[in-house]
């Protein structure tokens, strides 16, 4: 199914490559596993930037079908994310012979990630889960290359990202060093590192795959 997504995308860029910004690449599984990961860890991030600054919330309601004036059931939809950023919201439908889908998802996603099928429908919601641990790092007095792991002197591993970005519509890459150790990347200037809960990119493929094939409230 990734390697599908990725060629139906790469041939979709092909044949409209004269009208499209040059910063525009073809993907592969790699990128689509990136993005899965993504998804996961962006909520943590926003958490942490939501202790920082005033949060937001989201909210969403059911109707019952002998509730409804149409006698069908309503499903609103209100997450409370921004249309802009990183979450950038499109129209989203998939018909294969398991399943029909219509609904929303992010650019980079092979599935919807709220919506309705011929059987069922779904939205989400801030649930707020534990995402996230902070460690206060003790760095070793005379070697700040190393660090305090329960009682043992570790290393620093130091990993080289070469981050691309856009400007003025030209793709460009910045090379940063980051500091990690054993619970996870080191935060500049804060001396702690952070420890994310985020699960498989598989598992959040399969998880979304899985939701949309649903038949029932049992199965999904």
């Amino acid at each position: 199914m990734v390697q599908a997504y990725c060629a139906g995308f790469n041939r979709a860029i092909a044949e409209q490559k004269a009208t499209l910004p040059n910063w525009v690449e073809p993907i592969n599984a790699v990128d689509l596993l990136s993005f899965a990961q993504t998804m996961n860890v962006i909520f943590p991030l926003q958490e942490l930037q939501g202790s920082l600054a005033q949060g937001t919330g989201s909210n969403q309601f059911a109707v019952a079908p002998k509730r409804s004036a149409s006698g069908f059931p309503l499903l609103s939809a209100d997450p409370h994310l921004d249309l802009t950023g990183l979450f950038i919201w499109y129209e989203f439908a998939l018909y294969t012979p398991d399943y029909k889908f219509r609904g929303v998802t992010f650019p980079g996603a092979p599935f919807g990630a709220l919506g309705h099928t011929d059987r069922i429908g779904w939205t989400i919601t801030n649930n707020d889960p534990d995402l996230y641990d902070m460690f206060r790092i003790s760095t070793r007095p005379g070697n700040s290359k190393q660090y305090n792991y329960h009682g043992e002197w570790r290393d620093f591993e130091n990993v080289t990202l070469h981050l691309k970005y856009r400007e003025n519509g030209v793709l460009k890459t910045q090379t940063q060093v980051m500091q990690r150790t054993a619970w996870g990347p080191v935060i500049p200037f804060k001396g702690m590192a952070l420890r994310l809960a985020i699960p498989d990119p598989i598992a959040t493929l399969r998880q979304g795959f899985g939701m949309a094939k649903s038949k029932n409230v049992t199965e999904f």
